[in-house]
């Protein structure tokens, strides 16, 4: 099932991690994020806000503090990604997993 807000959210979660894996520092980041002028202009008419620069640096923020000894990250993604340990009862899959 395709879901826009779950994708981005997904976007930005690969994004984060991928940036703290590399090594780039948070500066480094939103300069990166600044060298997208076209997404900036787009997403500033339709949401006030670069969103895509601000999700991914707020969740870099929150991967950097688990690593560094904070609170465990979280995902935000609701329902979580893939299927729980226990699915699925009775051969029945949840809507936001695709059955190979």
């Amino acid at each position: 099932r395709w879901d826009e807000s779950r994708r981005f959210i997904i976007r930005c979660e690969l994004d984060a991690a991928y940036f703290y894996l590399y090594g780039i520092d948070r500066d480094d980041v939103a300069y990166i994020m600044d060298t997208f002028p076209i997404v900036r202009r787009q997403e500033e008419a339709a949401y006030g806000s670069y969103r895509t620069k601000d999700k991914i640096l707020e969740i870099y923020d929150r991967m950097k503090s688990a690593i560094d000894g904070g609170p465990a990250f979280v995902s935000e993604l609701t329902p979580p990604p893939g299927p729980p340990a226990d699915w699925p009862p009775k051969g029945e899959w949840p809507n936001h997993i695709h059955k190979i």
